[in-house]
């Protein structure tokens, strides 16, 4: 038993590498000269958003595990709908793409079998790799991210949907950073006011979005105080949604921390080049 353990961990174990290298080193983009006077920029499309990407990449045979082999398969589908998302939403407000990407989430939520009751959560998420845990935060977090996985899958991909820019009309790679309309996502290095209030629109809409959803688990509560289900459905369901909303805005601040902290490293890379030049 223990062998077949192994193979689980060392994903595990893997994933949980990635995630911090990407955290401490997000690195997206390189420039190279080839010799011909004119140096060319490679990574700039997607500068910003690379490295949520990466973990979106990188957590995806974990949710797979989570999953087993009955449900993984959604998360193939769950990646081609993102991609489409990305496409139509592209020129839409902050806010409707953080909107069309909560109904997403929230879709998937009920496709990999959830309810909004305790009694659905799928315990046995703890014990893929494990037969026992000596610490409690293990099987918490594994059960954390079997209940939350399209979430957090969702809020991995809303860099990409909310920053998508049109491509560049240069072909190759050879961009000028003087003109934000052939760098894609590099206008947010060069306007850095852009890079800003995207953010702020970003965690308005989302906190907005989060607290509307709370306001109306209170008021179905409320509404039906003196129904007979009203502990067995309305109640788990409006302690659910706050304990959703709490994962989803310490969740949502992980990713703009990320955006910060890839926008420092891309200044400084910058910085470098322009001293070696």
């Amino acid at each position: 038993v223990e062998q077949v353990c192994w193979l689980p961990r060392a994903v595990y174990l893997l994933a949980l590498l990635a995630v911090i290298i990407v955290f401490c080193a997000p690195s997206t983009v390189s420039l190279v000269d080839l010799g011909t006077g004119t140096p060319r920029l490679y990574g700039a499309m997607s500068c910003y958003s690379a490295p949520s990407l990466a973990i979106y990449t990188t957590l995806l045979p974990v949710c797979a595990l989570l999953l087993q082999y009955s449900a993984a398969p959604v998360l193939a589908l769950l990646t081609l709908q993102l991609l489409s998302t990305s496409r139509v939403a592209e020129g839409r407000s902050v806010a409707f793409k953080v909107m069309l990407c909560h109904v997403i989430a929230v879709q998937y939520f009920y496709t990999t079998g959830h309810q909004a009751a305790v009694q659905q959560f799928d315990w046995n998420a703890a014990f893929v790799g494990f037969t026992s845990h000596p610490y409690h935060i293990v099987p918490v977090c594994m059960i954390a991210l079997r209940t939350l996985m399209s979430f957090v899958l969702v809020g991995l991909f809303l860099p990409t949907i909310v920053l998508q820019s049109p491509p560049p009309s240069k072909t190759a790679q050879e961009v000028d950073l003087g003109d934000p309309e052939n760098t894609a996502q590099l206008r947010f290095y060069i306007d850095r006011t852009l890079l800003s209030s995207t953010l702020h629109s970003l965690l308005h809409s989302s906190v907005a979005l989060i607290l509307f959803k709370c306001v109306l688990a209170c008021a179905a509560c409320f509404i039906h105080r003196r129904h007979l289900m009203i502990w067995n459905i309305f109640t788990p369901r409006m302690i659910i949604e706050m304990c959703f909303s709490a994962c989803s805005t310490v969740f949502l601040l992980f990713i703009v921390l990320l955006l910060e902290r890839t926008d420092s490293v891309l200044r400084k890379e910058f910085s470098k080049i322009s001293k070696e030049k």
